[in-house]
């Protein structure tokens, strides 16, 4: 590469390179009209794809505004599939019994523990609506008097088919 820059005299490199923009140049000017409008229509696709998506988020709002609104039907609709999705998880939760897989006590808690969890107990609860349920319980097991039950719900896991799992703990 040195060779060939060192045959070359710097003038005849710089001629060269003139005549090329020149001739650059000179079919820009031949072609000027249809360069401008070239950038014109692309300058004019821009904006119409900007003002689409701007119209497309302004109908999105509008109608995201009817769901805010408890009287329209769309709300009732949601609602009423917000029911029935309910209904069919607290469905198959009620035939999935809740059991007790691991406890880990504290060194004064002497009660053990058997395996079902009551009916109605908050844990329930933390499985059907995925937050942090608190409630004052009593288990009716032999030496473990009412006390305060915090539950919340595990997530499921990669296993889609493994049966819900919640986390509590009794404080007495």
């Amino acid at each position: 590469m040195i060779d060939l820059l060192s045959r070359f005299s710097w003038g005849r490199l710089l001629f060269v390179f003139s005549v090329a923009l020149n001739v650059v140049q000179a079919v820009a000017l031949l072609f000027k009209s249809a360069l401008n409008q070239i950038a014109i229509d692309w300058y004019t696709r821009v904006q119409a794809r900007r003002e689409r998506r701007r119209k497309l988020l302004l109908d999105l709002y509008e109608h995201l505004g009817i769901f805010d609104d408890p009287d329209s039907e769309a709300a009732g609709e949601v609602q009423a599939a917000n029911r029935v999705l309910r209904a069919m998880l607290h469905e198959r939760w009620s035939a999935i019994r809740p059991q007790r897989s691991c406890s880990i006590p504290s060194s004064g808690f002497r009660t053990r523990l058997h395996k079902s969890i009551p009916d109605d107990s908050c844990v329930y609860r933390a499985l059907e609506t995925g937050e942090v349920e608190t409630a004052e319980e009593s288990w009716g097991m032999s030496g473990l008097p009412p006390c305060r039950v915090e539950a919340m719900s595990m997530p499921p896991g990669d296993d889609a088919e493994a049966s819900l799992r919640a986390v509590a703990l009794l404080s007495i």
